[in-house]
């Protein structure tokens, strides 16, 4: 009787020990979202004049027309437009993740445009803006390229070129600027 008490014991014991020793479950995968389509508001500050840009996915550029010594509040937005029938903005996701999210502005003539943070950016938990709402000023007479980055899980929000902030690149596109 001792022997089938044992063995009872030790199937109950061996069968806990198979159910409690399953792999833990996948740690939840947080997909990349689609973007094909980025809009850009620019309001010139001293008329109020409002001008939207539009770039869409295979677009080789955005070009964009500014006033010298003009100053300019911006915003950014990124969609899906995959179904036209559905945008989706992602941009909610980004504001919702903005210690994940930093949009970078990488200006190739400093000389003829300054593009700083608005105090109406959001802000990470470090308070540090993300870039969706910015104040651009332009300086000079000219042409020059901005290059806008949405980067995901950035390596610090300080760098000053697209290689020292680190991160994956989620959307890229080129700004054309002339300004006149």
């Amino acid at each position: 009787m001792k022997h089938i008490h044992i063995f009872s014991s030790l199937a109950l014991l061996f069968t806990i020990q198979l159910t409690s020793c399953t792999k833990d479950d996948p740690p939840p995968v947080n997909e990349e979202e689609v973007i094909d389509r980025v809009v850009i508001e620019l309001t010139n500050n001293s008329t109020n004049e409002q001008s939207t840009y539009t770039w869409n996915e295979g677009d080789t550029g955005l070009a964009i027309s500014l006033s010298e010594g003009a100053t300019y509040r911006a915003s950014v937005s990124f969609l899906n437009a995959t179904n036209p029938a559905d945008i989706e903005d992602v941009t909610e996701e980004v504001r919702e993740e903005a210690d994940d999210h930093f949009v970078f502005y990488e200006i190739g003539s400093a000389a003829q445009l300054a593009i700083s943070s608005s105090s109406n950016d959001t802000r990470d938990s470090d308070n540090q803006a993300i870039g969706l709402h910015t104040t651009w000023e332009a300086k000079a007479t000219g042409e020059t390229l901005v290059r806008l980055y949405l980067i995901h899980e950035p390596d610090n929000k300080q760098g000053t070129t697209r290689n020292g902030i680190g991160g994956e690149t989620d959307a890229q596109i080129d700004l054309n600027i002339t300004i006149g």
